[in-house]
């Protein structure tokens, strides 16, 4: 089981000095029920909030090892990305209006995980992925602390 809880960070937001953070926690818990866990941040430039929020479901992703993508993984994340990756009968229910190529680039790299559930994150467990999004938007940098294990 693989456990995705993301977050995205804006700061300045629609001034020039505009900056994107992104965040995620990811903990994998193996056969005989060891759990490993990793926290990411990457900056993200000139983003606004929903493109940073964007990001970090993307970061969260694709830092999951391809051969590991085939494991029950449960991706958490704030209301507005879990809408834009709901299906129904096999097809988005939304089409997005804004940051469709963000939009289309999560869904493509969704598709690539056969057991993955979507649901919104918990507040409290958001406070604290938020945090680590917000540092990393106004310092602009990007940190990893290592990789999961199955």
């Amino acid at each position: 089981m693989i456990k995705i809880t993301t977050c995205g960070s804006c700061v300045d937001t629609g001034k020039p000095t505009q900056r994107g953070g992104c965040a995620a926690h990811l903990w994998a818990k193996d056969s005989v029920g060891r759990i490993s866990t990793r926290k990411l941040t990457h900056a993200a430039g000139n983003s606004t909030q929903p493109q940073a929020n964007l990001k970090s479901a993307l970061l969260g992703l694709m830092s999951v090892n391809a051969a590991m993508r085939a494991h029950d993984t449960e991706l958490c994340v704030i209301p507005y990305v879990e809408q834009q990756l709901q299906q129904e009968d096999g097809k988005f229910k939304t089409t997005p209006k804004k940051n469709v190529e963000l939009v289309d680039k999560l869904r493509s790299v969704v598709a690539l995980f056969p057991r993955l559930r979507i649901s919104v994150a918990d507040k409290d467990t958001l406070r604290l992925i938020f945090e680590d999004a917000r540092q990393c938007a106004e310092l602009q940098n990007e940190t990893d602390t290592g990789t999961i294990r199955p």
